[in-house]
Order: structure tokens, then C-alpha cells, then sequence
């Protein structure tokens, strides 16, 4: 969803305004409906586009706080990030666009252009902007990330004319890629996989996912994929090891089931966590994994204080996949 205020049915066109300094424009047509605002781009293809909104989707639900300048602090690179060096004196050769609303912003690209820096060092559309030359700039509207880039390039972040630009993308499939491979780094037993939904503010701390294979069968080659029914057992606990729930036992409201169901990423709101949707990605039958989620995948802001669950508590889920689609053997 593009940032800004549009009366309903009205269409608008975008145009970047980042050829002078990005060496790359965009054009975006919209629509405003009342089931959200419908987006057309002609840079990005069908798929991207869902997996970018998708990606939004757990994002802007997790309400980031608008940063009115970006911190000063060292960006901390996770799993799905990396950095890239460009030569800040050329072209860098991609476009930026931002979705979200009401100071909850995502910068992320949207055209590389052909035989540009951007492409010859492998950016991924539509890779997000994290952070530029270590200051975190999740939150910030592009014009900000884009002013940021312009005055590394000229000079003015304390740095000489054309120094070296570092900038930190997060590819929003590289999370779910490390979950489902079947062999190191992301698919061996005991591997740790982390992606951060929301920088660290004043207020609260870094909201960062973490999933942990604690066992992975010997025969382990189709994971769950999204639209699969998962049979699961699990336990619940708090961060400091608190026990709250589990399969098998009897929880006012739920009854004791043995095991659970669910279609992963098709869940009613509430039936199980959010954060599952994006941690049993790639998961086998017989897998275990535990699913370390922040507070804001998880009770948020008010905890729960009839299960004893804090505010912003951290809860941590040990689940083992039982069946996908009904099939209970490992393959």
C-alpha cells in the first residue's frame, strides 16, 4: 500500500524524482477502492508484487513507530540482510518507492536498472532499505532515505565528496528461502534463523523473529508451504522459561487436544500465532522448531495478565510438525 491521502475512486500517477541521484525512475498507477488501494507497476512482476504485500502485510501490522530522523546507532545486519558498497561518485541505477500509512513506512526498490551498479551487485526487487551507511532508516518516507543517499554522495554526513555509499537491503524472500532449505546454512539441525519486524526504539526494544531447528528428521525434503494443513504439537512458554500452554493440556476455552490444525497463512485471526505463518515455512513432518516472537507477533503492548503474560513479553514456542495434509510420514 503507497503512502498518502487519495479521495475514494480517485487515480493518480507517481513519477520518481530519484533520476538525478539514483540514475532510475518508476512509474505507479493506483486506485483507491474500498477493499484498499489496488497499485499497478509496470517494473515489477505479479509475483513480487505479492510477495512484497504480503511481507507489508506482517509489517504494518505490527504498527512501527514513524522515527522523525533515523537513529545513530549501528544497524545490527540480520539473516535476510546484507550490505552493499557502491561507488557513491556513479549512477547507483535504482528507483525507490515507500508503502505504508500514518508514519508506518517502508522504503524498498523497485527498478534496478540494466548493466548499473544495482544490478551487477545482485538487488533483488523488491528488496527493502534498512539502513544507509549504518543509520537505520526503517520508518523514515523514502524522500528521507532518499535525502540520506544524496548527502553521502556530496558530502554532507561527515564523510568527503564520493566516499563510499554502504547501504542495507533486507530481502523480504530470504527469510522464507532460509527456513526451507534442506542443508546448511539454513536447513541443518540447531541452524538459527532471525529477521527484525521492527527497529529498536526508546520505547521498546528491537522486534526481531527468531526460529531455531532444534531437530530435523533424517528424511526431510518437502517442507509445508503456504495453503497447507499442518497437524502440530506445541508448548508455550515465556522467555525466562515460564510455562503458559501446551498441547495435551487442558486450557480453559480449548480443552486438552492431543494436536492442533491449521492452514498455514490462511489462519482465522487469533486462531494460532501470527508469527507461525512465517516460522513453519519449509518445516518437514517430524520437524522441530522453536519460534522465539516478539511482543508485537505476539500478546503486544498489554500482555495478557490472566495467563501471567507481561507487556511486551517475548514468548517462545517449541512446536513439532505431526502431518502436512494429512500425510504423518517424513519425506
Amino acid at each position: 500500500m503507497l503512502a498518502g491521502m487519495f479521495a475514494m475512486g480517485q487515480s493518480f500517477m507517481l513519477k520518481s524524482p530519484l533520476h538525478a541521484v539514483l540514475d532510475g525512475s518508476v512509474a505507479v498507477s493506483a486506485r483507491l477502492a474500498p477493499g484498499g488501494i489496488r497499485v499497478v507497476m509496470s517494473t515489477s512482476c505479479p509475483d513480487r508484487r505479492g510477495l512484497l504485500e504480503g511481507w507489508a502485510s506482517v509489517f504494518l501490522a505490527v504498527g512501527l513507530p514513524h522515527v522523525a530522523q533515523p537513529t545513530q546507532r549501528a544497524h545490527a545486519v540480520k539473516d535476510d540482510e546484507y550490505d552493499v558498497a557502491f561507488d557513491a561518485k556513479q549512477p547507483l541505477g535504482l528507483a525507490l518507492e515507500d508503502f505504508g500509512q500514518n508514519g508506518k513506512y517502508r522504503t524498498y526498490v523497485s527498478k534496478t536498472l540494466r548493466g548499473s551498479q544495482a544490478t551487477s551487485k545482485g538487488i533483488r526487487i523488491p528488496a527493502l532499505v534498512v539502513a544507509v551507511n549504518g543509520r537505520n532508516v526503517e520508518g523514515l518516507p523514502r524522500k528521507m532515505v532518499v535525502q540520506l543517499i544524496r548527502d553521502a554522495q556530496e558530502g554532507r554526513n561527515g564523510m568527503g565528496e564520493g566516499s563510499s555509499l554502504m547501504v542495507t537491503f533486507r530481502d523480504p524472500a530470504k527469510f522464507m528461502e532460509l527456513l526451507s532449505e534442506k542443508s546448511t546454512p539454513g536447513g541443518g539441525e540447531g541452524a538459527e534463523i532471525s529477521t527484525q519486524l521492527a527497529p529498536q526504539t526508546q520505547a521498546r526494544e528491537a522486534q526481531t523473529l527468531t526460529v531455531k531447528k532444534t531437530y530435523v528428521p533424517e528424511i526431510c525434503q518437502t517442507g509445508a508451504k503456504y495453503g497447507d494443513l499442518l497437524e502440530i504439537k506445541y508448548a508455550t512458554r515465556l522467555e525466562d522459561g515460564t510455562f503458559l500452554d501446551a498441547t495435551g493440556v487442558s486450557t480453559p476455552g480449548r480443552g486438552g487436544d492431543s494436536t492442533l490444525y491449521f492452514v498455514l497463512g490462511e489462519q482465522v485471526a487469533g486462531t494460532v500465532p501470527k508469527g507461525w505463518d512465517l516460522a513453519l515455512v519449509g518445516a518437514c513432518v517430524g520437524e522441530k522448531r522453536r519460534i522465539k516472537t516478539p511482543s508485537v507477533l505476539a500478546f503486544g503492548t498489554k500482555g495478557l495478565k490472566r495467563k501471567g503474560i507481561p507487556p511486551d513479553a517475548t514468548i517462545v514456542y517449541d512446536v513439532e510438525v505431526i502431518g502436512i495434509n494429512g500425510n504423518n510420514i517424513p519425506r
